[in-house]
Parts: C-alpha cells; structure tokens; sequence
C-alpha cells in the first residue's frame, strides 16, 4: 500500500466511524463538555 493510499484509506475510514458513531449514538452528538474543559483550563492555570 503506497502513502497516498494508505492516507487516502486512514481519513475515509476515520469519516466512516464517526458517521457511524453518530448515527449508533446519538447523545454524544448532544454532549456538551465545556464546563469540564473550562475546569481543567482552571486547574491547569493554577
């Protein structure tokens, strides 16, 4: 498998699983994870 191909492969594949993932389950479309990244942001900064 040449580069242009196996990168070419690795990105449809990467699209396909979070296709996927998102259609399976649905909550994670709805996940809202910035008051736990704004938290972390805060603990990083002390």
């Amino acid at each position: 498998m040449g580069t242009v191909t196996a990168v070419v492969f690795g990105g449809t594949m990467t699209l396909i699983t979070v296709i996927t993932t998102g259609i399976i389950s649905p909550s994670f479309r709805a996940l809202d994870l910035t008051k736990d990244l704004e938290a972390h942001e805060n603990d990083s900064e002390e």
